[in-house]
């Protein structure tokens, strides 16, 4: 086992997630348990990060306004 020195501050935030963790998991967690779940929640929001700039890059050939003016058609052809 290691020791982690933090800043009062961040020893504050990680009690309160820690309080969360446990209200969600109904166990009490410790600050290793704070540790993974924060490390699991970055790495997911990397992963959805990469998928977002995977749906969001251009296709190649198309070009934004064709893909726009044709949102707009299908928008308007949808019932209200």
């Amino acid at each position: 086992m290691s020791t982690v020195y933090v800043k009062p501050e961040t020893k504050k935030e990680l009690i309160k997630i820690s309080g969360e963790l446990q209200m969600r998991l109904g166990r009490r967690v410790d600050f290793d348990d704070v540790i993974i779940f924060l490390i699991k929640y970055y790495r997911s929001n990397q992963k959805n990060k990469k998928l977002f700039e995977l749906f969001t890059s251009p296709i190649p050939n198309v070009s934004f306004e064709e893909c726009y003016r044709e949102l707009i058609e299908e928008r308007r052809r949808e019932p209200r």
